[in-house]
This record gives C-alpha cells, sequence and structure tokens, in this order.
C-alpha cells in the first residue's frame, strides 16, 4: 500500500511537471503568436506605405511624360521657326543680291552687310534658344530615367516584403496547427 501511495506520488508529481512544462509551452507559443501577429501588421503597414510611394512615383513619372511631350512639342515649333528664319534668311539675301546689282553704290552694301549680322545675330539666339531646350530635355530623360529605376527598386522591395509576409503567414499557421 505505501509502495503504491509512494508511485501515485511519484505519478502526481510527473503529472504536475508536465502541466507547468505544458503551460509553459503553451505562454511561449502564444507569445511568439504575438510577435508574429505584431510583425505581420507592421509588414502590412510597410507595404501600404511602399503602394503609396508606388502611387506618388507613378503620378510624378507622368507628370515628367507630359512635361517632356511638352518640351518635344515646343522644341518642334521652335525647329519650325528656325527654319521659317532660315527661309526667310535665304530671301533677304536674294534681296540683298537684286539690291547690290541695282544699286552698286557702297554705302548701300554696307547696310545690307549691317542687316545681315543683325539676321545672323538672331539665328544664334535661336540656336541658343534650341540648345537650352534641348538640355531641358535631356534633364528630363536623366529624370525619368531615374524615377524608373526607383519604381522598379520599389517593386523589388514590394515583391520582397510580399514574400516575407507570405513566409510569416505560413509560419502562423504551423504554429497554430502545433497548437
Amino acid at each position: 500500500m505505501t509502495e503504491e501511495i509512494e508511485k501515485s506520488k511519484e505519478d502526481l508529481a510527473d503529472a504536475e511537471l508536465k502541466y507547468v512544462k505544458s503551460d509553459q509551452e503553451y505562454v511561449a507559443l502564444k507569445q511568439l503568436h504575438e510577435e508574429l501577429e505584431q510583425k505581420y501588421v507592421a509588414a502590412l503597414e510597410n507595404n501600404e506605405q511602399m503602394n503609396m510611394q508606388i502611387d506618388t512615383l507613378s503620378k510624378e513619372a507622368q507628370e515628367s511624360r507630359t512635361t517632356l511631350d511638352e518640351v518635344k512639342l515646343e522644341l518642334s515649333g521652335k525647329m519650325k521657326e528656325l527654319e521659317e528664319k532660315r527661309a526667310e534668311h535665304e530671301q533677304l539675301l536674294e534681296v540683298r543680291e537684286d539690291f547690290i546689282r541695282a544699286q552698286q553704290k557702297l554705302n548701300e552694301m554696307e547696310q545690307l552687310k549691317e542687316q545681315e549680322k543683325i539676321m545672323e545675330s538672331r539665328l544664334e539666339a535661336k540656336d541658343s534658344e534650341i540648345q537650352a531646350v534641348l538640355q531641358q530635355l535631356t534633364e528630363c530623360q536623366e529624370e525619368i530615367k531615374a524615377l524608373t529605376q526607383e519604381r522598379d527598386y520599389l517593386k523589388q522591395k514590394e515583391e520582397s516584403l510580399q514574400a516575407e509576409t507570405d513566409q510569416l503567414k505560413e509560419d502562423i499557421k504551423d504554429t497554430v496547427s502545433m497548437v
């Protein structure tokens, strides 16, 4: 009888030890579950912020494209204007030749030379304007390239976060199934 009592006490002590151990494991798993939930919420918030950044960058890229289109249109207009000026310049040269033949006086020839210098100055000014527009176009292209690279980086980061989120979900499922 004493042996049975001793054995019952040992069994009771073992059962209490197992109960305490199970309780500790439950608390540890619950704490791990809460930590994973917090990480999951943080990942969702981060993903939402990245989506907002991607939307913002997409809008900025579209605005840059619109600006680029406007610059191209302006450049096209300037090129047409330059061609008109060149045609106008050629016409002035023909008029100048006719005038020289008609008038053969040195003073009138000097006056036509001054007019030609003024026209060349105007053409140089137009060329400078075109160069400035081309520079703006180049800067816009570089900005678009930088924005595209940033967008690609953000997409890659989003995919990485999605994979991490999926892994966290799997871990949570595994943890829940273990409990």
